[in-house]
């Protein structure tokens, strides 16, 4: 967390020795590391390396790619009354979706 510190914010950790208002802004930052797509700490919580960088916006942009690719693969094979070609995707990090192993460990507040 020290390095994204450094790195997404240009925070340097020593500071916090000089008063309440650095422990504050430290809490703050370390607050925001989970939403920061750069960040190696939520790329570690995600799964790995390989989500570094890896934000919604970009599984969006990915998600419409996919779409007009598909989309156009559909549109040249219909003048020629032909089935369409199989698209490829792009390829993303695996997401992988861990299973409470009892219901009082699920976030509840989330269906709220």
């Amino acid at each position: 967390m020290v390095a994204d510190l450094w790195a997404l914010y240009r925070f340097d950790v020593s500071r916090l020795r000089e008063g309440a208002h650095m422990a504050e802004l430290c809490t703050a930052l370390l607050g925001r590391l989970p939403y920061e797509p750069w960040s190696m700490y939520r790329a570690m919580e995600s799964g790995g390396t390989e989500h570094l960088g890896w934000g919604e916006l970009l599984h969006r942009v990915t998600d419409l790619v996919d779409a007009l690719q598909v989309n156009t693969a559909v549109t040249a094979a219909a003048p020629a009354g032909k089935k369409p070609k199989k698209t490829k995707p792009i390829q993303r990090p695996k997401v992988e979706r861990k299973q409470p192993e009892q219901l009082s460990a699920v976030n509840w507040s989330f269906f709220a």
